[in-house]
């Protein structure tokens, strides 16, 4: 079915029902997102709260350098877990099969298999981002909707045989993929606002819903682009 014919609607619907009875192991697959967010926020609240204690004792001076290195590698893991994520759900989509190690699952990205992959792929796409940005912002979030299935498009390879896949030749095919549909992308993502503002509203006890939700809605866009480029291609 041509990705012209769904609706965010369907694609919601199609992961419903794959989580169906089934939440636990959508939510374990998302371990990973949970425990760097909650690591994410607790240096947050500390770095605030030494903001609020300092008295002129540069206490905040001298920690600030090490909280900004310390945020970027928890985002930069956070991003790690979440691409785990959708290679779960991809994964399950693709075989309407529950993976028999959830927890495992959020982690993947880190063996062997992916590590080096999701690392180049993660540099790639930040260089070509920043400079992009350097142009103008527009342009900079524009490419980012562009690259956003490199991720996905590096494991369709590697599950396919094909592990010699050059990881530009997948920045590449994901701004191909993407022509026509970085505002479906977006209207997509935009479409779960209101279910993260109230998980926030629960005090973060919905997001644990809301997040594996998302997630696999992405996973499933992806999968129905791929669909309809082989159509396209047997035309």
């Amino acid at each position: 079915m041509n990705t012209e014919d769904i609706v965010r609607g369907q694609l919601k619907q199609e992961v419903k029902r794959l989580f169906s009875h089934k939440w636990g192991v959508a939510i374990l697959m998302a371990l990973g997102i949970y425990i760097f967010d909650v690591l994410s926020t607790m240096v947050q609240s500390y770095y605030q709260s030494q903001v609020q204690l300092d008295n002129g004792n540069n206490v905040v001076t001298n920690f600030s350098g090490k909280y900004q290195v310390i945020i970027f590698l928890l985002s930069t893991l956070s991003t790690f877990v979440a691409v785990a994520a959708s290679y779960g759900y991809l994964d399950w989509l693709n075989s309407n099969q529950q993976p028999s190690s959830p927890a495992k699952t959020s982690f993947m990205v880190f063996t062997k298999k992916y590590f080096t992959s999701t690392l180049a792929i993660f540099v790639l796409k930040t260089i070509f981002i920043f400079f992009w940005s350097l142009l103008l912002v527009i342009p900079g979030i524009i490419k980012g909707y562009s690259y956003s299935q490199a991720f996905l498009v590096y494991k369709s390879h590697v599950d396919a045989g094909d592990q010699n896949v050059s990881y530009l030749d997948c920045i590449t095919e994901s701004r191909r993929l993407m022509n026509g549909h970085k505002w479906d992308y977006f209207v997509l993502q935009i479409s779960f606002i209101g279910w993260y503002l109230l998980g926030f509203l629960t005090l973060g006890i919905g997001l644990i819903w809301v997040i594996p939700y998302a997630s696999a809605t992405y996973s499933n866009f992806y999968r129905h682009l791929i669909a309809d480029a082989n159509i396209q291609l047997a035309s």
